[in-house]
């Protein structure tokens, strides 16, 4: 979580105290700083939920502390990540297949899953966590046939994903 705020200054500056609200209501501190130039606070703080109020005091050497107003935590959210677009999925073993599929990857990649459907439910083959990655070789799979497609799902760092095309297996004769 980063935390930033603007600041005047006061000659009479003591020390910054950063507070949030507990369950019961109360106000807890959970950081301070004694740098009077500073405009931001960085860390982690879990839990944490969206809607949680934050604020931050300034103490003054006089005693006095001025408060500032109450922020609701407001989680960042990742945009989706875009679907891969699968191009070709050929046998090149008994047990072997190779991928080339094309599309852009954004700095919020997670990985992406090579998977194949098994009529019921679509089984992971494979796990790449390389985002320039186009081309891959994975196996076994569990259905070496042309009726059990696969296709490459996309995921970014929070959990969403997008999913290619599906193309069936071509296989060697």
């Amino acid at each position: 979580m980063t935390y930033y705020w603007t600041w005047e200054g006061s000659a009479d500056f003591n020390h910054f105290s950063y507070e949030r609200r507990d369950l019961s209501g109360n106000w807890m501190q959970f950081a301070a700083s004694y740098d009077g130039g500073a405009t931001q606070w960085q860390g982690n703080l879990w839990p944490i939920e969206a809607g949680m109020l934050f604020r931050m005091n300034a103490h003054l050497v006089s005693g006095q502390i001025l408060t500032s107003n109450e922020v609701p935590f407001v989680p960042f959210a990742f945009p989706p990540p875009e679907a891969m677009q699968l191009l070709t999925v050929s046998q090149v073993t008994g047990t072997d297949i190779a991928l080339a599929w094309t599309g852009v990857t954004t700095p919020e990649f997670s990985r992406f899953e090579v998977q194949q459907w098994d009529g019921g439910s679509w089984l992971v083959v494979a796990t790449v966590i390389d985002g320039q990655v186009r081309n891959w070789t994975c196996g076994p799979v569990p259905y070496m046939d042309a009726s059990h497609n696969v296709r490459v799902v996309v995921f970014n760092m929070d959990g969403q994903f997008a999913t290619s095309n599906e193309v069936a297996i071509a296989l060697v004769p």
